[in-house]
C-alpha cells in the first residue's frame, strides 16, 4: 500500500541519516553571511541547528522558509558544505521610508513592505510618506528627490494624493505640489528657481508645479514673491 511504501521510505531515510552521522557527517560549523539588522538570536532560532546534528538530518528549504519569515529578511539560501559546514546567506530588506498611517509610523523597504513598527528612533531622519499606496511608490520618489540633493534635504514628508502624485512638505511649512506627469522636470525646475532666486527663503506657503507652463505661488502675506521664472509665469493663487 501507499502507506507502507511511505513508512519504508521514512525508515530508509532515517537509516541513511544515522549512518552518515556515525561516519562523521555532522554539523561542525554554521557560517552566516548578510546579517546587519536581524538579531543573531533570531537567526539562530530560525536555523535551529547545533553542533553534532546530522548533516542530512535537516531540510534546507524549511530553514530558508523560516528565515524568510523574519521581518528584516527578504531572501535566504541554505547550503550543505560537506563534511560539516552549513552555509547560510541572507539578503536583508533595505529601509527606505517611514510610512505614517492612523497616527503611527512603520519602517518600509524599497518594495513597500513593512519591516517593523518598533524601535524607530534610529530612522527618524528618514522621509515620512503618507497615503494608502505611498510605501509602494516611496523608493521612486526618493530617487526623484535625490536628483537635487540640496533641495531634497529640505523635504520632511510627502503625501500621496489620489494614488497619482505627491505633495511635499518642506522645512518652514512650505508645501510643494508635484504634477502627476513628469514630476522629475518639475523638481528640477524648482531647484533651478531656488538656485537663481532663493524662492524658499521668501514669504512662501505653497508652490504649485502641476502646470508645466506656469508656476503658481501662494504666500503667507498674500503678496507676490515676484519670481522671474524663465519659461514659467509666477503668480499668486486666488
Amino acid at each position: 500500500s501507499s502507506g507502507g511504501i511511505a513508512t519504508a521510505m521514512t525508515e530508509a531515510r532515517r537509516a541513511v541519516i544515522a549512518y552518515s552521522a556515525r561516519i562523521g557527517l555532522v554539523v561542525s560549523d554554521v557560517l552566516l553571511e548578510g546579517r546587519r539588522h536581524t538579531s543573531r538570536a533570531a537567526l539562530q532560532k530560525a536555523v535551529g541547528l547545533k553542533r553534532g546534528d546530522a548533516m542530512f538530518g535537516f531540510d534546507p528549504q524549511a530553514i530558508q522558509a523560516r528565515l524568510a519569515a523574519l521581518p528584516w529578511v527578504r531572501a535566504a539560501t541554505v547550503q550543505r558544505r560537506l563534511p560539516g559546514t552549513v552555509h547560510v546567506r541572507i539578503a536583508e530588506r533595505r529601509p527606505t521610508a517611514l510610512w505614517q498611517r492612523d497616527g503611527r509610523l512603520a519602517l518600509v523597504d524599497d518594495e513597500g513592505v513593512i519591516i517593523t513598527e518598533t524601535d524607530l528612533g534610529r530612522y527618524r531622519g528618514y522621509l515620512i510618506v503618507v497615503g494608502e499606496d505611498a510605501p509602494a511608490h516611496a523608493a521612486a520618489l526618493i530617487g526623484l528627490l535625490a536628483a537635487e540633493p540640496g533641495l531634497a534635504r529640505r523635504v520632511n514628508a510627502a503625501v500621496r494624493v489620489g494614488k497619482r502624485r505627491w505633495n511635499l512638505e518642506l522645512n518652514g511649512g512650505i508645501r510643494v505640489r508635484l504634477p502627476e506627469v513628469d514630476p522629475h522636470a518639475a523638481w528640477r525646475r524648482l531647484a533651478r528657481l531656488q538656485r537663481q532666486y532663493k524662492l524658499l527663503a521668501r514669504d512662501v506657503r505653497t508652490i504649485d508645479l502641476r502646470q508645466p507652463d506656469r508656476l503658481i505661488v501662494e504666500t503667507r502675506s498674500g503678496r507676490s514673491p515676484a519670481v522671474k521664472a524663465t519659461g514659467a509665469a509666477a503668480g499668486r493663487r486666488t
